[in-house]
């Protein structure tokens, strides 16, 4: 406290010509946004379109079907020979040689 007390004067000049420049600013400020308005309300709706763009976008492009692998070991009977299921080979319209890397 002594401090404040020794420079009371400067602490008060100090404190006003702060003061002075924070009521100047917020004035710059104020004649600025009266100024630049129009643009300042196009900006802030062209960045809240872009958000709400961006937003949509990820929320749609998102795929709708689940696609899962179900692996179930089958058993048949190693006895019985096996045997090409002609009718589903055509219907598929694989060729002789897809067959052969089958």
């Amino acid at each position: 406290m002594d401090l404040f007390r020794k420079y009371k004067t400067v602490w008060l000049y100090g404190s006003s010509l702060a003061l002075l420049l924070l009521l100047l600013k917020w004035l710059e400020l104020k004649f600025v946004i009266y100024d630049h308005a129009f643009e300042l309300y196009a900006g802030s709706i062209a960045v809240l379109f872009t958000g709400l763009g961006i937003w949509l976008s990820k929320k749609l492009s998102k795929p709708r079907v689940e696609q899962r692998v179900v692996e179930k070991t089958v058993f048949r009977d190693p006895s019985l020979p096996f045997v090409v299921n002609e009718k589903e080979m055509t219907r598929l319209g694989i060729s002789q040689r897809e067959r052969e890397v089958l």
